[in-house]
């Protein structure tokens, strides 16, 4: 593990304390990133990502949860990567769960996304809404890790593509949405707006997020003042993120290639990315030609 990590980036360790938890965490960064926890084998028992590293250690091991608990009675050392940026963070505790399976994280496997926002129909209006992802019936869009993050997302996504709230089961309303009433929807919920152009805004949020046959990179904050980083999409699917200095080393497929950390893709890192193409949380989107 410490050799594979030591070869693609860099991975900072702090010493086992005498005796103070503080130890694992005085000196850690405040940057974004990757921490894992250790035992007295050197086996990976938890990891997770962090928008601050320092508070996210500090915050497990001085936390009077179960968790915190068991990590405080086995954990021997604790190791830290910074990302640069919160999409290669998710991306990397992701692959990172499913290589790892560390025994103390509870979803050992990979990240759980019990709740997916679906494409659906009514009278012709194509809706979105969130459903179990178990038991999901329409098309799913989007995956998500929990109800609050989805009830956030398909409120932006409403507000920002003009939709109707009914028809996106975010208002209760029986007969109309509250916005039809001051003029913010333009009437589907009552069958005012044609159909198709209703539509074509959905079809609009649809093509935001579309990953299919494209290629292009997602760049972002780097680890430090100078780099940036970038993550790989080829054909719709992630293939890997890395780090650069100059545009010209990320100018063709196999330069892109070249500074890559390869990933396992998955259905989970698919909606993550497309999460982040929605919200815009990235510098740019480059275009790859293959």
């Amino acid at each position: 593990f410490l050799k594979d990590i030591s070869k693609n980036e860099p991975l900072s360790v702090k010493p086992k304390p005498s005796g103070r938890f503080s130890e694992f965490y005085k000196d850690a960064p405040n940057g974004i990133g990757i921490f894992y926890v250790f035992d007295a084998n050197k086996e990976v028992i938890y990891l997770s990502r962090a928008h601050n590293i320092a508070q996210g250690i500090r915050k497990l091991l001085t936390g009077k949860n179960s968790l915190s608990n068991r990590v405080r009675m086995t954990v021997d050392n604790v190791k830290f990567e910074i990302t640069g940026n919160e999409l290669i963070s998710w991306i990397k505790e992701n692959n990172e769960l499913k290589r790892l399976k560390p025994k103390l994280n509870e979803r050992s496997k990979k990240i759980s996304f019990p709740y997916t926002i679906c494409l659906g129909e009514k009278e012709g209006y194509k809706t979105l809404s969130i459903e179990k992802s178990r038991e999901a019936k329409g098309q799913g869009i989007l995956r998500m890790t929990s109800l609050s993050f989805a009830q956030n997302l398909l409120s932006l996504m409403t507000e920002e593509f003009e939709l109707c709230p009914l028809l996106n089961g975010i208002s209760k309303c029986k007969e109309h949405c509250f916005n039809y009433e001051v003029g913010e929807c333009y009437g589907a919920c009552v069958g005012e707006e044609p159909v198709e152009s209703y539509n074509e805004r959905i079809d609009a949020f649809l093509e935001k997020i579309n990953l299919e046959n494209k290629s292009f990179l997602m760049t972002g904050n780097g680890r430090k003042i100078g780099e940036s980083s970038f993550v790989w999409i080829e054909k719709g699917i992630c293939l890997g993120y890395g780090y650069y200095e100059l545009h010209h080393q990320i100018k063709t497929p196999e330069r892109i290639k070249e500074r890559m950390i390869p990933i396992e893709s998955d259905e989970g890192i698919d909606s993550i990315v497309k999460g982040f193409l929605f919200s815009e949380k990235y510098k740019d989107l480059i275009p790859i030609k293959l």
